[in-house]
């Protein structure tokens, strides 16, 4: 007989599936399986205010695919390119992500000279 975890994590690989909705990607170095969320984050955006959220990528990935949970501000690297992590939402066996350019974040975080 198979327990409530075994149930859900099966029921949870028929999505994390790259030959149905899900894709490969790689974080900070680790090859992983993800699906991408475009559509949830514009909506979100949407919600907030397209200038007040900086959020470029939005993705769920399985918690065992990963060494430890994402730190919020942290530094991730997704699929070679740099981000700061804006959210990391734990959904019991996932985590939902969502991550900002890094640098977009270095622009922002830069100060103007007095003179201007």
């Amino acid at each position: 007989m198979h327990t409530l975890k075994e149930v859900q994590e099966g029921d949870l690989n028929l999505f994390f599936n790259t030959d149905e909705i899900a894709e490969d990607a790689s974080i900070n170095g680790i090859p992983c399986i993800i699906i991408m969320k475009p559509h949830t984050l514009k909506q979100l955006k949407i919600k907030m205010g397209e200038s007040l959220i900086k959020a470029e990528v939005m993705f769920e990935v399985k918690k065992s695919q990963l060494t430890k949970k994402p730190r919020v501000n942290g530094r991730m690297q997704f699929n070679d390119e740099t981000y700061n992590v804006l959210s990391c939402s734990d959904n019991r066996l996932t985590y939902e992500i969502i991550l900002e350019g890094f640098l977009w974040l270095l622009q922002s975080s830069l100060k103007k000279p007095n003179w201007c």
